[in-house]
């Protein structure tokens, strides 16, 4: 996983903000799919941390697969405001 400095500059006031030393990769269940999402959240017992461009990244053991050729980006949205986000995750089926 890769975390650009546009993004990194993004996440390090909300981390300091929060009180948080770990951003996480985690897994939301649905109905009949699972989502991955970034919290600003301790890692859990299974997570394999690691560290990106100075950022302590903790992701669910899921999808530690997955991650490795996804890059933390940011992008401006239609309203002009920046947003994250994940590039290089695999499309779903």
């Amino acid at each position: 996983m890769e975390i650009t400095n546009g993004a990194k500059a993004v996440l390090e006031p909300l981390m300091e903000e929060n009180n948080m030393d770990h951003l996480r990769v985690a897994v939301e269940e649905m109905e009949e799919s699972s989502q991955i999402g970034l919290v600003l959240q301790e890692p859990q017992e299974d997570d394999q941390v690691v560290e990106a461009n100075g950022i302590k990244v903790a992701v669910d053991n899921r999808v530690t697969d997955l991650m490795q050729d996804v890059t933390l980006d940011t992008q401006e949205n239609e309203d002009g405001e920046t947003q994250l986000v994940m590039a290089g995750l695999p499309e779903a089926e």
